[in-house]
């Protein structure tokens, strides 16, 4: 899964969207003190999530995430053409 194009795909809504994958708040926060720009502390947690839950870390399990979480801004034609690379 190319996680850092479905990093930039998120914005400043990644933290929504991370605690939608099931980071804990203490995660989070490491992903933002450890990282400069948005985009690299969104890459950060979808790492994270990614170590965290191994083989269920799947494009449906991460496109579901979003889907949950209603009012965050996602870039949906950057998910789209993550998607497409993968297929």
């Amino acid at each position: 899964m190319d996680l850092s194009r479905l990093a930039q795909s998120l914005g400043s809504d990644w933290e929504v969207v991370a605690t939608e994958l099931g980071l804990s708040r203490v995660e989070i926060d490491h992903c933002r003190m450890e990282n400069h720009t948005v985009t690299m502390m969104a890459y950060a947690a979808l790492n994270k999530w990614r170590n965290k839950v191994s083989g269920e870390a799947t494009l449906t399990s991460f496109i579901s995430a979003l889907e949950l979480c209603g009012t965050t801004t996602i870039d949906w034609d950057t998910v789209k053409k993550a998607a497409e690379k993968m297929s």
